[in-house]
């Protein structure tokens, strides 16, 4: 039984707490900053398939599901949240790299997968392969099978960027 904390968070959390902001100070901005994130996240993700009304929906509903919101207003576990908060931009940007591919896309995912491998240690170990199994799909459904090469170097890249945590 692995018994270790995620970095994520406590990394954005010391920059306030640098700040001379309070502990409780700190933690309400890092709360505030994963329900932005979020958000945002949720809504560039879907307004890749929906319309603008419909995307700012979808990203208020997202906010609102059961489990953000028991993160949230209940245990305010900072980990789970900054996955919740992260996983819409992963989305993004495996998306991104596969319609239209480019270093830069394969930078910017490399590096939220990367984010995402140091947000929780216990949540990866199921959304990452949910991750890996949109990309197949998407890739599959558009015959853009070459594509994946790219979707499995930004996971590779992004492992190797959070390698120092799972060491």
């Amino acid at each position: 039984y692995f018994n270790f904390y995620y970095h994520l968070p406590f990394y954005i959390t010391s920059a306030f707490l640098f700040l001379g902001i309070s502990m409780a100070g700190a933690f309400k901005l890092v709360m505030t900053i994963e329900i932005l994130v979020a958000i945002l996240g949720f809504y560039f993700f879907s307004k890749l398939y929906l319309s603008k009304p419909a995307a700012i929906i979808a990203s208020v509903l997202y906010l609102y599901t059961p489990y953000f919101a028991v993160d949230l207003y209940v245990r305010g576990a900072l980990g789970e949240l900054a996955v919740l908060a992260i996983l819409p931009w992963a989305f993004y940007a495996l998306t991104l790299l596969i319609t239209q591919s480019s270093v830069s896309n394969l930078i910017i995912g490399s590096l939220i997968l990367g984010l995402l491998g140091i947000a929780h240690n216990i949540l990866n170990i199921f959304i990452f392969p949910w991750i890996f199994l949109y990309s197949f799909l998407l890739t599959t459904i558009n015959n853009f099978q070459k594509k994946f090469i790219l979707v499995l170097l930004a996971f590779f890249l992004g492992i190797g960027l959070s390698s120092y945590y799972w060491l």
